[in-house]
This record gives C-alpha cells, sequence and structure tokens, in this order.
C-alpha cells in the first residue's frame, strides 16, 4: 500500500483574508491528497482481492473434486445395502462373401459390427478377415485382419468428461479400451492424437501444439509463406 504524507497547516499570519486564502489553498491540496490515496487504496485492494478470489477458486474447485470423489468411495465402502441396475443392449451384423474360381482360386471375406450399448456410452466395434488362396503360380495366398472402434461417451471420470475415442486393435481381455491402440480422442475442449498409446499433438483453447512436425512443402503465417525450392532452398516471402 502507498505512503501518503501531509504537511502540516500553515502558521498564520497577515490580514484575516489572507489567512483565508491561506487555509483555502491547504486544505485544496489536502482534499486532492486525500482523493489520490483513496484512488490508490481501492486500485490495490481490487487487484489483491482478484488475485485472491481466483487463486481461492481454484483451491475451491480441487478441494469440492476432491470432497466428492472421497465421499462417494467413503459411502460405497461402508454401504450396508447396495442395489447396481444397468441395462445394456447388444447386436452384431455380419456379411460374408465368399468367390471360388477354379483357374486362379478362392477369396473370402468376412465381416462384423458389434455394438454395445450402456449408459456410459456407445461402443462400435468392427473386425474385417479377408483371405486368398491363390492357385496361380508364383502368386502366394495371404491374409489381412482389421479391428477397430469407435467409442462415444464417457470418456473420463475425474473431472468428468464425454467425447469421442477411435483405434484399433482394441480392447482388453475384460472388454475395457485398450489405450496402448488409441488413435484420437475428441472433447468439447480438446482434441488429441495419438501414436502407439503416446500423447503426439493435440488441439486446445486457440491453439495446435505438436513437439515435433515436419512440413513438406511451404507453411503460412499471416500474409506471410515459408516455402521450400527445388534444390532444397528455403525462403520467406510475402503474398
Amino acid at each position: 500500500m502507498a505512503e501518503v504524507f501531509f504537511d502540516n497547516p500553515p502558521a498564520q499570519g497577515g490580514t484575516a483574508e489572507e489567512q483565508l486564502k491561506t487555509l483555502h489553498g491547504y486544505l485544496q491540496t489536502l482534499s486532492q491528497k486525500l482523493n489520490e490515496a483513496l484512488m490508490n487504496i481501492s486500485l490495490e485492494q481490487l487487484a489483491e482481492n482478484g488475485q485472491t478470489a481466483i487463486i481461492n477458486a481454484q483451491k475451491g474447485a480441487e478441494a469440492a473434486e476432491e470432497n466428492r470423489q472421497g465421499l462417494k468411495e467413503l459411502i460405497i465402502k461402508n454401504a450396508e445395502i447396495s442395489r447396481t441396475e444397468e441395462e445394456e443392449i447388444r447386436a452384431q451384423l455380419s456379411r460374408n462373401v465368399e468367390a471360388i474360381s477354379e483357374a486362379f482360386g478362392t477369396y473370402q471375406e468376412s465381416t462384423t459390427a458389434e455394438f454395445q450399448v450402456t449408459a456410459q456410452g456407445i461402443q462400435q466395434i468392427y473386425n474385417s478377415l479377408q483371405t486368398v488362396i491363390s492357385n496361380v503360380n508364383g502368386i502366394s495366398d495371404y491374409q489381412t485382419a482389421l479391428r477397430g472402434y469407435i467409442y462415444s461417451g464417457e470418456l473420463q471420470t475425474s473431472p468428468r468428461k464425454v467425447g469421442i475415442a477411435i483405434g484399433q486393435n482394441v480392447t482388453n481381455e475384460d472388454g475395457t479400451l485398450n489405450d496402448a491402440n488409441k488413435v484420437a480422442t475428441f472433447t468439447s475442449d480438446r482434441i488429441t492424437f495419438y501414436l502407439n498409446g503416446v500423447e503426439m499433438g493435440y488441439y486446445e483453447g486457440t491453439g495446435f501444439h505438436i513437439p515435433r512436425g515436419e512440413v513438406e512443402d511451404s507453411m503460412k503465417m499471416g500474409n506471410f509463406v515459408w516455402k521450400i525450392f527445388e534444390g532444397g532452398a528455403m525462403g520467406l516471402m510475402k503474398e
């Protein structure tokens, strides 16, 4: 807080009119200093109170989340009567193709789409198996398999977030999503991309964040373009 000093009242001397004029000037100066002091105090208090309010709000939100999670665990742990009701819908759609040629061989394709709907979200699992058995000399048999998922629902519990997750080769033995094969997640405030389960980049707020990137031709920033020319040279141009 800024310090404020006031001058002592002026010594009285001269005529009554002169004394009154001197006193008026002193009071005017005193009023000005008091107003400036009050304004400084108000601004400092507003800044200090605003910063304190932000810190207290953050601490309050964290404490509320800890209390909520702790209370939830305490209730479940000590419950004498517990009941869980959960509805689940499962469906499977399939498509099978088989083509046989005496001259060239056999082609087989099996595709399924499995749907699991619960109160937490909707999980869609796609499986595709393709097999070619060749009768042509020099051409080998082959088999390819694809297994992927799209999940929409609750992705995060603390804090709670809903969104969409996309991945391949896909679930653990207990049916839960395998994060190691997650490709991308989309929520209301963040888009995240993964490679082999490791976060490689994300878009949040007003910017895209990546630890490393590669530009093959050009990159535009406002009215300027960084461009790679033939022979490997790079230059900055204005459009």
